[in-house]
């Protein structure tokens, strides 16, 4: 296994970890690039693998239907994180009144849907599976939505937004080719992910929910993450230590992960209560996850001409 982002085949064993969310013992082996320093994963499932770990249950697809009986806070929540999203993505196309939207690893498209109420213009979401939005199509009739095959769209995009995508895809170099040329001139890449240079990741190794183990085949830093947007014809504009995700969702999904609750068609209603009251606790300290680097971080990159 080569490094994704530069091809160096130097590496040196950083951190052994389990299959998360997920009923699965297997092991997964992290490496650091001796010559760009990104972490990344050392022995991936092969592709006819990687179906078992992208189910029905799977949170991006399935959203809020995992907690059950509250499920209607969730969705609250949800609108709360798309209503995030939105707002940054306003701030950085000026307020136009129209703009062409490409969401990358859309999921379930509920930030497309309320992106859509904000402005007029083309909004497209593209996933490897439809699993997010086959069983709800009415709900996303404003949508352009596409599954498995990139290459069918057609559009150049003013804005493409990679909301905890971009770490999914084990040849980022390649990718970010093919997004660069949807991008219009002065196009600009929203990417919101995991940061490895963070204090959960220091203290909770392999049980982090960032590793995500093993969808994520790259677990970027600051320092990975500029070298491959800039290796790749973009500008840094913005870097933010924070996302719409908190860094306390990254936090306890680590921690969820070792409880046997996977056999459960709602995993994570039991676990409810325990969630709210650890966020409830814990928020004088999550608080300032704006001004350090708790677990999730944000870039804003424009193409180069």
């Amino acid at each position: 296994m080569k490094c994704p982002l530069c091809g160096s085949i130097e590496s040196v064993f950083v951190m052994n970890s389990k299959t998360q969310l997920q009923k699965d013992n297997k092991i997964f082996q992290f490496d650091s690039c001796l010559h760009c320093n990104s972490i990344y994963l050392k022995n991936p499932p092969i592709e006819d693998e990687l179906k078992k770990y992208y189910t029905d249950n799977y949170l991006p697809y399935s959203t809020s239907k995992p907690w059950g009986r509250y499920t209607f806070i969730v969705n609250i929540w949800q609108s709360i994180v798309d209503s995030k999203k939105c707002k940054l993505l306003t701030k950085h196309t000026k307020n136009k009144k129209i703009v062409r939207v490409l969401d990358f690893g859309c999921g379930k498209p509920t930030f497309l849907k309320k992106l859509s109420n904000y402005y007029q213009g083309d909004f497209v979401g593209f996933d490897f599976s439809d699993l997010g939005w086959k069983d709800c199509q009415q709900q996303f009739l404003k949508l352009k939505l596409f599954s498995n095959e990139f290459e069918k769209i057609q559009e150049k995009f003013d804005v493409i937004t990679l909301w905890h995508s971009l770490e999914h895809h084990f040849r980022p170099v390649e990718l970010l080719t093919q997004l660069k040329s949807k991008l219009n001139s002065k196009g600009i890449i929203i990417i919101e992910l995991p940061n490895y240079k963070s204090f959960f990741a220091n203290r909770q190794k392999g049980d982090w929910g960032g590793l995500h183990t093993p969808r994520h085949s790259v677990i970027y830093s600051p320092e990975s993450l500029i070298f491959l947007m800039q290796e790749n014809g973009f500008q840094i504009k913005k870097i933010l230590k924070y996302g719409s995700l908190d860094a306390f969702t990254l936090w306890w999904l680590g921690r969820a992960s070792n409880y046997n609750i996977y056999n459960s068609l709602y995993p994570f209603e039991n676990l409810f209560i325990k969630f709210c009251l650890l966020k409830v606790l814990t928020f004088p300290f999550f608080v300032f996850e704006k001004y350090l680097n708790l677990g999730v971080m944000t870039f804003v990159c424009e193409k180069k001409e």
